[in-house]
């Protein structure tokens, strides 16, 4: 795997626009946040891809987004893909998004874990943010997360979860 302080395989800078398609990111590290992706403001869409691994070890890591990291006014969409076993020493296993918005298009999302908030996703806003944020989820499976607050999923200010089909 990769090491940096953000982004363990790639560091998406403003206004990035990136498809990740029919790929395998694992045991990836990041000191900080997102131990496979970090996004700054853009848009990320990972396609039939799987980031992390079997095992806890084949997983990515950071303290903040142990697979993805994505801050302010961004969109994360994910469709047919697989994020498993990732770790946050802090805040969200595989997915923190940080004011904006996270879409789930079936795929899987498990084993998850973090110290402190959603063991799988984490999607949270401040009060200054400007909108609302939202966190889509059209069907597929997320099971398995850890963590103190939302074992699988933890959402908070202005940021609301849609759920639709799935399990």
């Amino acid at each position: 795997g990769n090491t940096a302080t953000n982004g363990g395989v790639a560091y998406l800078s403003t206004k990035a626009e990136v498809t990740v398609k029919n790929s395998n990111w694992y045991a990836n590290t990041a000191t900080s946040s997102g131990g496979a992706m970090y996004l700054g403001k853009g848009t990320l869409t990972v396609i039939n891809s799987t980031l992390g691994g079997d095992t806890a070890e084949a997983g990515n890591t950071a303290k903040y987004g142990g697979a993805i990291f994505a801050k302010t006014d961004k969109t994360v969409t994910i469709e047919n893909a697989a994020l498993a076993n990732n770790t946050a020493s802090s805040t969200g296993g595989a997915v923190y998004v940080q004011s904006g918005t996270f879409n789930m298009y079936d795929g899987l999302i498990s084993g998850g874990s973090a110290a402190t908030n959603g063991g799988n996703i984490c999607a949270t806003s401040g009060d200054s943010d400007p909108g609302n944020f939202y966190v889509n989820i059209y069907g597929g499976t997320i099971t398995g997360g850890s963590a103190a607050n939302g074992g699988n999923i933890y959402v908070n200010n202005k940021t609301y979860l849609n759920v639709e089909g799935g399990t």
